[in-house]
């Protein structure tokens, strides 16, 4: 894709992330002020080709202007959000020695395995089975692995691949596991095919089955992160810090998420997911600024992990022995 044609979808998604609704004028005025190709003939075809590629929106006879009309508001958000992150991404690759004297990216964005990347990508895509090299932390030699790859998930600077590995003799179930990208050692495409329909029923094995599963991607409906957990979907309420608000609303914890109460004394929200480890360390890392209130369970384990943490600074009988001194 053109460089000029990437800046022009970016211009346009950013117009319908602040107006939601905008003529093509605008959209031609705003191509101009940018120095790109603003003909009625072009905008017509980039709107075409955004629509191609995801972005809801629809023509108003009435007032002459394209409403973006979010029907799956999270969706959405992250695709206006990674075209525009391309288009930024894309013009600090082209001259990397001029930008990145301005510019210092986290040294996690850049997250080690990230180069098998585009191999797992096509090997989901083009639904081939796949050779892996893994090893785990905890061991101290990898293995090797042959599994169809169904699904990528980035979480907290890390890669995950959710895959299933083929399993030698009759009668045995394969079995969905998800890979950290970060312990793979080494990977080789195969020339075999897997049938994606069949592996993407994995509502049929029991430990994760949730009754929703249509595709791979339904497995984190209900989680934070990537951790799964036979616990059942709750409401958790958590109440934060008012000055909190504007982050935890410009970023949700989840899509589920809803405001209770805001005022200046409190913020609260709800969110449905199954509580993990991951919401855990979500809670855990907002420094005292929020309260779980329900369920009673995650409200429990959040006290015995700050008790935890308390007791790794409570003082010894040395110290103490020191101190009357």
């Amino acid at each position: 894709m053109s460089t000029k044609k990437n800046q022009s979808y970016n211009v346009i998604t950013q117009l319908f992330r602040y107006k939601h609704s905008i003529s093509s004028a605008e959209i031609q005025q705003k191509l101009a002020d940018n120095d790109l190709p603003n003909s009625e003939r072009t905008v017509q075809r980039l709107l075409s080709d955004l629509k191609n590629i995801g972005l809801d929106f629809e023509y108003n006879p009435q007032n002459r202007k394209f409403k973006f009309n979010p029907s799956d508001d999270d969706y959405q958000t992250k695709l206006i959000g990674l075209m525009v992150a391309a288009d930024f991404m894309q013009s600090v690759a082209a001259f990397p020695t001029n930008t990145l004297q301005f510019i210092e990216f986290d040294d996690r964005v850049v997250a080690k395995g990230s180069t098998f990347l585009p191999d797992l990508f096509k090997a989901i895509t083009t639904t081939k089975w796949i050779e892996v090299t893994y090893q785990r932390y905890e061991n101290d030699h990898p293995k090797t692995h042959l599994v169809a790859p169904l699904f990528l998930k980035e979480f907290n600077y890390r890669w995950y691949l959710l895959a299933v590995i083929k399993t030698k003799g009759p009668g045995k179930t394969n079995m969905p596991l998800l890979f950290g990208i970060d312990r793979i050692v080494n990977l080789s495409l195969t020339d075999q095919s897997f049938n994606k329909i069949k592996l993407q029923k994995l509502s049929d094995y029991t430990a994760w089955t949730k009754g929703h599963i249509e595709k791979p991607m339904d497995l984190f409906d209900d989680v934070i992160g990537v951790r799964f957990t036979q616990a059942p979907v709750q409401e958790v309420i958590l109440k934060f810090h008012p000055d909190q608000a504007p982050f935890i609303k410009s970023q949700p914890w989840h899509s589920t998420q809803k405001i209770l109460v805001e005022n200046e004394q409190e913020f609260t929200i709800e969110i449905c997911v199954r509580p993990n480890d991951d919401l855990l360390t979500m809670i855990l890392s907002q420094h005292g600024n929020v309260e779980v209130i329900e369920p009673k369970e995650l409200r429990q384990s959040v006290i015995d992990m700050l008790q935890k943490s308390l007791d790794l600074y409570a003082p010894t009988k040395t110290t103490n022995k020191k101190n009357k001194r």
